[in-house]
């Protein structure tokens, strides 16, 4: 039998000769259809209509979907190692803020390590800017960028295909890129990882390197910087010599 909760009577020590299921869950309102039941030890499952919604598993991980594998998880640390929020398969994650009637940035998304704020995401009513910590209270031997334009120099731009669509891309390859600027470039070259897949089969894959080109903006500016002191020198030189007698 399944308990029903119809509102009208307080009850204690519940307990139900069923697991239930998504259809009939052990434990409903009026509803038939919705509610919790348990789909397999130590675990914990809602319904909604009949079809399951959200279920908490024997591992602590929260998963917000349908039939255990859905498309929101917490907790979840089999496709990135660590990762303790994950969002796959077609779902999208909203980030919104409808009460902040201003036209001010505001803040949507902290990012901290260590109680320290390393960034933040912020929007206005028509943008959005990715922010990553650079006051100056945080600097310390702070010089002028110099030998920028023998840096830009040794960069190898390059045009490619990615294998996973065939689509034209253009940047860096991250290995070289992190050679001449390391700051741009995250991961270590030819690395792998393991990962256990969703049937419990341990598997191994490439642990790919990522790059942030925004790291090349200080340097390309001291390279055009030092470009325009080198043109200026040489227009100099010309004036002079086409002023000379």
């Amino acid at each position: 039998m399944s308990l029903i909760l119809d509102g009208t009577n307080g009850i204690s020590n519940v307990q139900s000769t069923t697991d239930g299921s998504a259809a009939t869950p052990a434990i409903r309102g009026t509803d038939a259809n919705t509610g919790i039941f348990f789909p397999a030890a130590d675990t914990i499952a809602f319904s909604e209509g009949g079809a399951e919604a959200m279920r908490i598993d024997s591992s602590g991980m929260v998963n917000v979907g349908t039939g255990g594998n859905g498309e929101i998880y917490i907790g979840r640390n089999t496709t990135i190692a660590n990762a303790k929020l994950e969002v796959t398969g077609s779902a999208n994650m909203l980030v919104t803020n409808n009460t902040d009637t201003g036209v001010g940035a505001i803040n949507v998304l902290y990012i901290v390590r260590n109680n320290n704020n390393v960034g933040t995401i912020q929007c206005t009513n028509i943008a959005t800017s990715f922010n990553t910590s650079s006051d100056y209270r945080l600097k310390e031997n702070i010089a002028p960028m110099t030998g920028a334009l023998t840096t830009v120099a040794a960069l190898k731009p390059v045009t490619y295909k990615w294998k996973i669509d065939g689509s034209d891309g253009q940047g860096f390859i991250a290995h070289e890129l992190a050679e001449v600027v390391p700051d741009c470039v995250s991961g270590e070259k030819d690395a792998m990882e393991t990962y256990t897949d969703e049937d419990g089969n341990e598997q191994t894959r490439i642990k790919a390197q990522g790059i942030d080109t925004s790291f090349l903006v200080a340097t390309l500016t001291a390279a055009i910087q030092e470009l325009k002191a080198i043109v200026d020198a040489q227009a100099a030189r010309i004036a002079a010599l086409e002023a000379a007698p």
